[in-house]
């Protein structure tokens, strides 16, 4: 699981690099990752997961009520921009 806050930057070909102290949780096994929109205290960040908890989370979100708003504008913010 990757815990933290790091600045990070898009290098002149879009590519984002992963900080150093989270590569070594990318093993052979899991090497695909999700980023998505986040907000924190206002500002606009992105978020960094493994694939084994990107996928345990969406379904948790999966079992929320789906005519409920606030669940609908997470998905659309959050997981929807997942890429």
């Amino acid at each position: 699981m990757f815990r933290g806050r790091f600045e990070c930057s898009v290098d002149e070909k879009g590519r984002l690099q992963i900080p150093v102290g989270y590569r070594h949780q990318v093993t052979d096994e899991e090497d695909q990752f999700f980023i998505t929109n986040s907000l924190y205290r206002h500002k606009k960040c992105l978020d960094l997961f493994l694939s084994s908890s990107w996928y345990s989370l969406e379904k948790r979100v999966a079992r929320l009520p789906n005519f409920n708003r606030a669940v609908q504008d997470f998905q659309r913010f959050y997981l929807a921009s997942a890429q």
